[in-house]
C-alpha cells in the first residue's frame, strides 16, 4: 500500500482546485478554516485532520483514499472502484465503456471484447514485451553482434509480427460480425 504523505494530499488538492476552477478561499470558506490553513494543507506543509478529508471529498465529490494518494481513482462509485482494484482499467477508460453500452453503440464493447478474450491476445502482448525489451535493455543491445544494425532489424521483425497479429484479431472481428449480421436476415 502507498504511504500517505502530505506532499501527496496537497497534490490532490492542487489537482482538485485547478480542476474545478476553484480557489484556495473558496475551499477554505466550505471547510470552515483560514485561507492559510488550506494553502498550508495545498503545500504539504500540513495534513488536514480525518474529518477535514472527509468534507473535502463530498466538496469534490471524490473518495477520501483519492485525496489520500491510496488510489488513483477519484470516483466514489464502488463500482468503478472494484473494476479498477481487479483488472486495472483506469476511471477513464471503465466510464467510456459505459458510456458506450449505456447508449447502445456496443459494437465498441463487442469488439473490446472479442479481443480481450481472443486466444492470440497473450501472443501478441508476449510480442510486445519482447519487442520492449530489444528497444529498451542495454545489455541486450551491447550482446549484439553488429550493435545497433541487427537490434533494429529484430525490432521491425517482432513489430511487423505484432501488427500483423492485430489486424489478424481486428480482421477476424469483422467476419464474425459480418457473419452474425448475415445470420439475423
Amino acid at each position: 500500500m502507498e504511504k500517505i504523505t502530505s506532499k501527496k494530499i496537497g497534490t490532490r488538492i492542487n489537482t482538485l482546485l485547478a480542476d474545478k476552477g476553484m480557489k484556495q478561499k473558496d475551499l477554505a470558506k466550505k471547510l470552515g478554516v483560514t485561507d492559510n490553513t488550506i494553502s498550508y494543507y495545498a503545500s504539504g506543509e500540513r495534513t488536514p485532520n480525518l474529518e477535514q478529508v472527509i468534507k473535502i471529498s463530498e466538496i469534490f465529490n471524490v473518495s477520501a483514499d483519492y485525496i489520500l494518494g491510496l488510489s488513483d481513482i477519484q470516483t466514489r462509485n464502488e463500482t468503478i472502484q472494484g473494476i479498477n482494484a481487479e483488472i486495472g482499467l483506469s476511471q477513464k477508460s471503465i466510464s467510456t465503456l459505459k458510456v458506450e453500452r449505456t447508449c447502445g453503440d456496443t459494437e465498441i464493447v463487442e469488439f473490446l471484447d472479442y479481443i480481450i478474450s481472443h486466444p492470440n491476445l497473450t501472443r501478441i502482448i508476449n510480442a510486445i514485451h519482447t519487442t520492449n525489451k530489444f528497444e529498451n535493455n542495454p545489455q541486450i543491445a551491447r550482446m549484439e553482434i553488429d550493435g545497433n544494425a541487427i537490434k533494429m532489424e529484430m525490432n521491425a521483425i517482432y513489430k511487423t509480427y505484432v501488427q500483423d497479429e492485430f489486424w489478424k484479431l481486428v480482421k477476424g472481428f469483422t467476419l464474425k460480425s459480418k457473419e452474425d449480421n448475415d445470420g439475423e436476415k
